[in-house]
């Protein structure tokens, strides 16, 4: 129990606030009824007349922190039928976004250098960096650790290469873009054959035709070839070069993320006798993400026959001694 006059002062302040506050709240929740009730109806004259009064008193029920700015926001926004504005002061979906690199560097290592309140002060659960083309590492390092991802100095700059080039090719960057960068990173392993460029003609008019450069020792090699389609002919091009015999056995394709910018992802298996290799792809490009994909199953079959053959010879020097 409070034992001074200033406690006792305090706690019947607050309790004053306190229904000051709940008979606000009641009050606002009625008129917003009223309002909603007025639209259904069709009384367009009535409502127009009722909303001024609505945001009123829910601009007073924010100010008192009875309910939030980004809540009343949005009980605004359902009642008018209008959307808020990305770019709103404090309630916008941009106000607590940061893209720019120095800026998502700045909030890393304290969020009050651009930010002069919190986003939990007006309802939001927190501030959000947007990985995109001006992103810079230090966000995207901060994006795989929170995915899970620790990576060595090497493999995060090849990454955020990687990634940057993504982000000038589509807009919107999703956790599954990046995690499908990670993914197709891990699965590099001794390349003999390196993917460098690839340009296709297609269409229904067309003839499909392929013509793809590889690079094969530090040396760039060019093949060109036709097929029944253009990913046919993509395959086709790349066993010109590689002189590789095997045979497709599957080939997946879906989209990791939603839009017509998506990345692909495509899932191709090779085999060759009794060795087999599976290997995925991505890219917003499905022809190149193919292409990716055929030749890091391509790599994982010529490293599994090279052991494959490396065990067999021991195996007969052991017989043989």
């Amino acid at each position: 129990m409070p034992n001074s006059k200033s406690a006792k002062k305090r706690i019947r302040r607050v309790e004053k606030q306190t229904l000051v506050n709940r008979s606000r709240k009641n009050k606002y929740r009625t008129l917003v009824k009223e309002i909603r009730v007025l639209i259904q109806s069709k009384k367009k004259k009535e409502a127009q007349t009722l909303l001024p009064k609505v945001n009123s008193q829910l601009m007073r029920v924010s100010k008192t922190g009875a309910i939030s700015f980004s809540k009343a926001s949005r009980l605004v926004s359902s009642i008018t039928g209008f959307s808020v504005q990305p770019n709103k002061a404090i309630v916008g979906a941009n106000a607590f976004a940061h893209e720019a690199g120095i800026h998502q560097d700045g909030m890393l290592k304290h969020s009050g250098t651009y930010e002069i309140m919190t986003p939990e002060s007006v309802g939001l659960n927190k501030s959000s960096l947007v990985l995109g083309k001006h992103s810079g590492k230090h966000a995207f390092s901060e994006k795989l650790k929170e995915l899970g991802y620790e990576l060595g100095d090497n493999a995060l700059m090849e990454i955020f290469g990687r990634f940057k080039d993504l982000a000038d090719k589509k807009k919107d960057i999703f956790d599954e873009d990046i995690i499908a960068l990670v993914g197709d990173q891990k699965s590099r392993f001794d390349e003999f054959v390196k993917f460098v460029s690839l340009s296709v003609n297609a269409g229904s008019l067309e003839k499909h035709e392929a013509t793809i450069i590889l690079e094969i020792d530090k040396t760039k090699i060019t093949s060109t070839s036709t097929g029944n389609g253009p990913v046919d002919a993509t395959f086709n091009a790349i066993k010109e070069i590689t002189k590789v015999q095997s045979r497709l056995k599957l080939y997946q394709v879906h989209a990791i993320t939603a839009g017509t910018d998506a990345q692909g992802e495509v899932t191709v298996r090779l085999e060759d006798k009794d060795i087999s290799s599976q290997a995925k792809g991505s890219d917003p490009d499905i022809i190149v993400a193919s292409a990716k994909a055929y030749i890091s199953a391509l790599n994982r079959l010529v490293f599994k026959k090279s052991k494959s053959n490396s065990n067999k010879i021991l195996e007969i020097k052991v017989k043989g001694v």
